[in-house]
């Protein structure tokens, strides 16, 4: 499931497959229920932070709610040190 969450910019994308919009770079650090990794938007060439859920067939529901909940509280807050979101795959 894909959720774009900056759809005027980037609707264009919404139906193409992650592999073809990521170039992954490295291993950034790992949570309780994701990883992260740096990688550049191939479209726009811009870098960016790419958040994976883990696979837990158990707490995934509830993971991806808080999620897609974590995503829209970022976009809300406006400080040079908290992130944008952009995509939810």
């Amino acid at each position: 499931m894909y959720y774009n969450l900056d759809a005027q910019v980037h609707s264009e994308y919404l139906y193409e497959e992650p592999e073809e919009l990521y170039e992954f770079y490295e291993f950034i650090g790992e949570g309780g229920f994701s990883m992260v990794y740096r990688a550049m938007f191939i479209p726009t060439g811009e870098i960016i932070a790419v958040k994976i859920l883990k696979e837990d067939k158990e707490t995934r529901t509830a993971v991806v709610e808080a999620t897609i909940q974590e995503a829209v509280l970022l976009n809300k807050l406006d400080h040079p040190n908290v992130i944008k979101v952009k995509h939810l795959i």
